[in-house]
């Protein structure tokens, strides 16, 4: 697989369950080489960067201590990333607001929140180099047309994204396509280039049918 993102460049990847989204992400962490590889990597990132897991890493600490993450308190870049994600109404509803401890792995948090509290945490991080493996599918239609357009696509148009998604309805928002199957990257372009093509129709078809 050859593949070089441009900074600032948002691209989404689409494919079939098992065909290798998730792994070209962890990939481009360092996570599939094998042990003797690391030290000459084929694998070049120019860029600080932060990953947000298709399952959300949750900490047994408050939901403040969560998106901070060990970085300095900044008021301003804290509430624009609570703002940004939604969950502004959710931490407003909790009773202890933002010094609520979340438990074990998040269990007192639904599956939406966990992802939005996840995404937080790398929207206040700032990084300029952002991989995201589906955050988005735990939620609600409303809150994820929010988030694409008002975070993905507006907040963070200065940083490089690359998104793992079945939200096929933005496909048309973003700068480029990749399409992977069984592995391989099948198709590469934006969506006026790849909207006519067969296999990425029938993809379209299988996520807007789940």
């Amino acid at each position: 697989m050859d593949l070089t993102v441009k900074k600032g460049e948002f691209v989404c990847i689409i494919g079939e369950i098992g065909s290798g989204k998730s792994s070209l992400l962890s990939s481009l962490i360092g996570d599939m080489l094998a042990e003797n590889q690391h030290k000459e990597s084929p694998i070049v990132v120019h860029e600080k960067l932060s990953y947000v897991q298709q399952q959300p890493w949750i900490q047994n600490k408050t939901i403040k201590e969560n998106i901070l993450f060990g970085e300095e308190y900044d008021e301003v870049k804290y509430k624009k990333a609570i703002k940004m994600c939604e969950l502004t109404r959710d931490i407003n509803i909790l009773p202890a607001g933002d010094k609520t401890e979340i438990g074990e792995k998040g269990i007192n948090l639904s599956g939406g929140q966990k992802a939005r509290l996840s995404l937080a945490r790398a929207v206040y991080a700032d990084k300029d180099l952002l991989l995201l493996d589906d955050p988005i599918s735990a939620l609600d239609a409303n809150v994820k047309k929010k988030i694409f357009k008002n975070l993905l696509v507006g907040h963070l148009k200065n940083k490089t994204r690359i998104l793992v998604t079945h939200a096929v309805d933005f496909l048309h928002l973003v700068d480029r396509i990749l399409v992977i199957k069984e592995g391989e990257i099948t198709l590469d372009g934006n969506y006026e280039q790849l909207k006519k093509e067969e296999y990425l129709q029938k993809l379209i078809q299988i996520h807007k049918t789940n």
